[in-house]
C-alpha cells in the first residue's frame, strides 16, 4: 500500500472515530458504521480493532427484525453476500 492511500484510510478513520456513533438509532446504521471501520481498521493494521468491528457488524446483520412495527422496512439491514464475506474474512484472518 502506497504512503497517499495509507494517510488517506487513516484519515477515514479518524473522520469515523470522530462520529459520535451513540447518535446511530437504526440498526442499518450502525451496521455500516461497524462494517466501515472494520474494514478501516483492516486497511490501516489495526487487526484487532478491525475484527472487533467486524463481529460487531455481522451480529447487527443477523437482526431480521423491524425496529418498528408500522415501518416495517426502517433500520432493516440489506447486507451483501460480498460484504458479509468481506467481514468474515476479517474476523478470521
Amino acid at each position: 500500500m502506497n504512503s497517499k492511500k495509507s494517510d488517506q484510510f487513516q484519515e477515514a478513520y479518524n473522520l469515523c472515530k470522530e462520529y459520535p456513533a451513540d447518535e446511530l438509532t437504526f440498526n442499518s446504521q450502525k451496521f455500516y458504521y461497524a462494517s466501515l471501520l472494520a474494514r478501516l481498521c483492516n486497511e490501516i493494521n489495526k487487526k484487532e480493532e478491525a475484527k472487533e468491528y467486524a463481529k460487531a457488524a455481522i451480529e447487527i446483520a443477523k437482526i431480521t427484525e423491524p425496529q418498528f412495527s408500522r415501518h416495517k422496512t426502517i433500520g432493516i439491514i440489506k447486507a451483501t453476500t460480498k460484504q458479509l464475506k468481506t467481514l468474515e474474512l476479517i474476523v478470521n484472518g
